[in-house]
């Protein structure tokens, strides 16, 4: 069973937004705190109360009320296998609507093969959505139904002047065949007429809701359930009857340290003759150290949230959808990445994670992705193509970024490499005087797409990298490195139209680096303390020396300055090669910051044109 399709009326921050499609596999419901994830997931469980939206276009007035039903239409997919077992067990004889083109008969043995034939056509089918609404009225509980049938499949016979009533028929289902025949005709209110609307609550009973403030109770008394609580308060006795089967109680521990390395065992032990506890062993068994185990509470909450969320996925008796909130809360990144690998090793099940963590979307590779919004304290959400966001991690992968460096911004600013990456961050926030304020600096390893003789390269990079996919903010703009590029091939980048594309005027960043009372003091800072320090003068004689050498590069445009065409960062490599020594080469990621940082207390000047290119995009 899975839900495919979702719409909430009135409850909490939700108005009345769209219906939420959904599939089997993982579903991933991502956004910003308090955007209405948690909200959303509680209306998911089906087990939500009465909490109407609050906005003035609820309550416009201290006068008004607000409409007292929180509701939801959902759609339930259930395989045929699952429902001839539920209809088996818990309703072995059930009423099926008419068909309104249920044909006149001229016998009874014509009657009969003709609802014969209906039946097992109609249960033949591979899957059944039931569709269904639930709704809270001053804490009462309401199940209705949103259309006759409940499963769609055809129009349900209501003859004239019968208010209120249909026709059925009276079934029962062959348990050892699972073949369905027909016992007799009826008439009833519409509900009682309906096999889906009898089945809905059990098959709503079958969604289950992790979440992320839970405490699991490390004692219960003892019992025979084999199905896990809503608020997992019998985890304890549940494992207690699992434990009673070594062989699945072994395997149930083995994905446990899989997920939670330092947890080699679970046990359930005895604490009187009414009450059991959960022991955690942090030692192996067979070493016999039972006086160092530990009582569940004596542990994080993750332990119990794991302990669960495993029992749950891996002993329920019928697939569920299961809910988890916010797993990162209480899981290390590590722990989480082994959780989802359980997860797709169980397919049987749906599962629906709210997560604002690029970690878990990235592991989950999930069928759909909705990213939640509020606005003027009202929810919305919008579905994101999965192919789509797999392939933006492809995109990012190309430029040697990942989801992590940019999820969650509100703007990119994508940069040459990591260099710039970590100096950017620093002159906008000390030279131009700006908060970066959800901007996200991230460096493109690989730019090499950029000197291509076609254009179209650039523009489908910048398509990639801002296009409309919502997981990924827009881009504020590109500033690489001026390279060896002429000023027209320059000029030619720079006016792509609806693309902010600029070069620094320098060929790389190491270039506005080669100041020698920064760079010497650097260097004595790395120098060994009984050496002699360098002087400013001994490095301004080390470039005069260096000035001509080809190998540091030669003008690209006429006229220019060897301080704007030199291989600054090959001119760096040698220098600090020369005064410290091969066994401390130049770090760009090290070295470069170090001198970034000299530069913004002791000669801002340096980096004037730096700041400049970076004032254009943050204007």
């Amino acid at each position: 069973m899975f839900i495919s399709r979702f719409q909430i009326n009135n409850y909490k921050c939700y108005l009345t937004p769209p219906p939420l499609e959904l599939t089997p596999g993982i579903n991933i419901i991502t956004g910003q705190n308090d955007a209405g994830k948690t909200a959303l997931l509680e209306a998911l469980s089906l087990r939500f109360h009465l909490i109407p939206h609050l906005s003035p276009k609820t309550v416009p007035n201290p006068m008004c009320k607000a409409i007292a039903e929180s509701s939801a239409v959902v759609d339930l997919t259930v395989s045929r296998q699952e429902l001839i077992e539920l209809l088996v067990t818990q309703f072995p004889r059930f009423n099926v609507p008419f068909d309104s083109r249920v044909p006149t008969f001229t016998s009874t043995s014509e009657r009969d093969q003709y609802f014969h034939t209906f039946l097992n056509e109609l249960f033949a089918r591979n899957s059944f959505t039931i569709s269904i609404k639930r709704s809270m009225r001053e804490d009462s509980e309401i199940w209705q139904l949103v259309r006759y049938p409940s499963f769609g499949l055809y129009e349900g016979h209501k003859p004239e002047g019968r208010q209120g009533k249909s026709d059925f028929i009276h079934c029962q289902i062959d348990s050892r065949t699972g073949e369905v025949r027909h016992i007799e005709m009826g008439e009833a209110r519409l509900r009682d007429c309906d096999f889906g609307f009898q089945i809905a609550p059990h098959l709503a009973g079958r969604v289950y809701s992790f979440k992320a403030e839970r405490f699991i109770e490390p004692t219960s008394p003892f019992g025979t359930s084999r199905i896990l609580t809503p608020n997992a308060s019998n985890l304890s006795e549940v494992l207690g009857m699992l434990q009673s089967n070594p062989s699945r109680f072994a395997e149930y521990n083995q994905s446990v340290r899989q997920v939670l390395p330092g947890v080699k065992w679970v046990s359930v032990q005895p604490l009187s003759d009414r009450n059991q506890r959960i022991l955690i062993w942090k030692f192996d068994p067979a070493e016999k150290v039972e006086h160092l185990t530990f009582s569940l509470d004596q542990c994080g909450t993750g332990v119990g949230q794991i302990l669960a969320m495993l029992y749950v996925v891996l002993n329920s008796e019928y697939p569920r959808t299961i809910i988890i909130d916010e797993p990162q809360s209480f899981l290390h990144p590590g722990a989480i990445r082994k959780l989802i690998e359980i997860l797709k090793q169980n397919p049987q099940h749906q599962y629906i994670i709210a997560t604002h963590s690029p970690t878990i979307i990235t592991a989950a590779a999930p069928e759909t992705i909705t990213v939640v919004r509020q606005e003027d304290a009202e929810s919305s959400y919008q579905r994101i193509d999965a192919t789509e966001a797999r392939q933006l991690s492809f995109y990012l992968a190309d430029i040697g970024a990942r989801l992590s460096d940019v999820f969650g911004a509100d703007n990119i600013l994508w940069v040459e490499g990591q260099t710039e990456e970590i100096c950017y961050p620093k002159i906008i926030r000390e030279l131009c005087e700006r908060s970066l304020m959800g901007i996200a600096v991230v460096g493109v390893l690989h730019t090499s797409d950029l000197e291509r003789k076609d254009l179209e390269k650039v523009i489908e990079i910048y398509r990639r990298l801002s296009g409309a996919n919502a997981l990924l903010p827009p881009a504020l703009g590109f500033l690489f490195d001026r390279e060896d590029r002429p000023k027209n091939k320059r000029d030619d980048l720079e006016r792509i139209p609806h693309i902010r594309i600029r070069f620094i005027p320098r060929r790389v960043y190491e270039n506005y680096l080669l100041n020698p009372r920064a760079i010497a003091a650097v260097i004595n800072d790395l120098r060994d303390l009984s050496a002699p320090p360098i002087i400013e003068a001994e490095v301004s004689s080390w470039l005069d020396n260096k000035r001509e050498e080809n190998k540091y590069g030669r003008p690209i445009d006429p006229g220019e300055t060897w301080i704007n065409y030199v291989r600054g960062d090959l001119i760096l490599e040698d220098m600090f090669s020369d005064f410290l020594g091969p066994l401390m080469p130049f770090s760009k990621t090290t070295h470069s910051v170090a001198l970034t940082e000299w530069l913004i207390q002791h000669s801002p000047a340096d980096l004037q044109e730096i700041r400049d290119s970076l004032l254009y995009f943050l204007a």
